[in-house]
């Protein structure tokens, strides 16, 4: 990249100029006000204000020679029309940033090849705790290792940094994206996807039941972990529900238990096939998983998790004709 002149906004609008690009206003805006007065001196977010591919080049440009982001411990970039070609300019940049802690990069238009890219940046990176990519092009595979090797990094002190993060509640209560209303019609149990008429008809669907006894000292973790694999499980089509829920929000006798259910063996062998059970491992000891489906289902399931075994061996419960 070549050397520019003058502030740092001028050298954004003169980027954008030569990119044939518009300005964008909330990032002018950022540049033109003081140090001192910016809102925040540890975070950037410019959730859902488009950049675009060539938006955000001119910017990372910009940022990577004035260091604008080298002492930000939070980034959101959401929703901001990325492509892989922005995204591998911002994996140059985030090597000055190296305060940063969470990255927030879901519903851009971003593919495996720069979710290796940011992998790989994150595991060169040990001060990162979270990196968000739902509602991305990022396969569920690449993302379930990202999600391990982040929650595997996780302290309590990361956990209070996390929440703390959060928008106040005022914000998370704002009108909902396109992305997101979209996204929970996805993941909202569709009978018609299945072509039944109601649930009775719906003979294919297998649903799981696992019950978890959390280790000591292990329950606040555990329900952050909850809220990745639910944020994972969303991006599976096949799955049509998966909650976690837990019996006391005491740490003495918890148990933890989850609710899924999928549209047919197959979907729960894509589910499965690379599902890492570490993570739940190291926070709670498995007390039973029970499965139940159609008996032609279930026997595939059988032969699946021979093959794949589970914590603990399941039991199998066929639904009964109606």
């Amino acid at each position: 990249m070549s050397a520019l002149e003058g502030s740092s906004l001028d050298k954004y609008l003169r980027t954008c100029q030569a990119k044939r690009v518009r300005p964008n206003s909330e990032v002018v805006k950022y540049l033109s006000t003081p140090k001192g007065k910016k809102p925040s001196a540890s975070s950037f977010r410019l959730k859902n204000n488009y950049l675009g591919d060539r938006g955000a080049e001119a910017l990372f440009e910009v940022a990577l020679e004035d260091l604008l982001f080298e002492k930000f411990s939070a980034l959101d970039l959401s929703g901001q029309g990325l492509r892989d070609a922005a995204t591998i300019g911002l994996v140059e940049l985030l090597t000055s940033c190296t305060n940063l802690r969470t990255l927030d990069l879901s519903d851009n238009v971003i593919s495996n090849r720069a979710g290796r890219l940011l992998y790989r940046w994150a595991l060169d990176n040990p001060k990162v705790i979270e990196l968000n990519l739902i509602g991305t092009r990022v396969d569920s595979s690449l993302r379930r290792q990202l999600g391990v090797l982040l929650a595997a990094r996780a302290t309590e002190n990361d956990l209070t940094f996390l929440k703390k993060k959060r928008p106040p509640p005022e914000e998370q209560s704002k009108k909902k994206t396109k992305a997101e209303t979209a996204d929970e019609r996805r993941f909202t149990l569709d009978y018609a996807a299945l072509g039944a008429k109601s649930s009775f008809d719906n003979v294919k669907m297998i649903s799981i039941n696992p019950l978890y006894k959390v280790k000591e000292g292990k329950l606040d973790k555990m329900k952050e972990l909850t809220k990745i694999l639910m944020a994972d499980a969303k991006s599976e089509l096949g799955c049509l529900f998966y909650q976690w829920t837990f019996n006391t929000p005491k740490d003495d006798d918890a148990e933890a238990s989850c609710r899924e259910g999928y549209m047919d063996a197959d979907s729960v062998r894509t589910r499965f096939e690379n599902l890492n059970f570490d993570m739940i491992l190291e926070l709670c000891s498995p007390i039973s998983i029970s499965i139940h489906g159609p008996i032609e289902g279930l026997n595939r399931l059988k032969l699946f998790f021979h093959k794949h075994p589970l914590p603990v061996s399941p039991e199998y419960f066929a639904t009964m004709e109606v």
